[in-house]
């Protein structure tokens, strides 16, 4: 009896080591995406505000001197 309490013991913390590194496996992975995803935005939002800045001064001197 004790020795199958032992293996069940045993077993209970091997899943829930697994879960752990799963867990952790799948925060990971969904923290990258976010950061990618983030970052990708960010960079797009840069871009749009870039162009539009360029628009903005190119209309207020047509001459084109920056």
């Amino acid at each position: 009896v004790l020795l199958l309490m032992l293996l069940w013991v045993l077993l209970l913390m091997l899943l829930w080591v697994l879960l752990g590194v799963l867990l952790r496996v799948l925060l990971g992975v969904l923290l990258g995406v976010l950061l990618g995803v983030l970052l990708g935005a960010l960079v797009m939002l840069r871009t749009f505000i870039c162009l539009c800045w360029r628009r903005c001064i190119d209309r207020r001197a047509p001459t084109g001197s920056t």
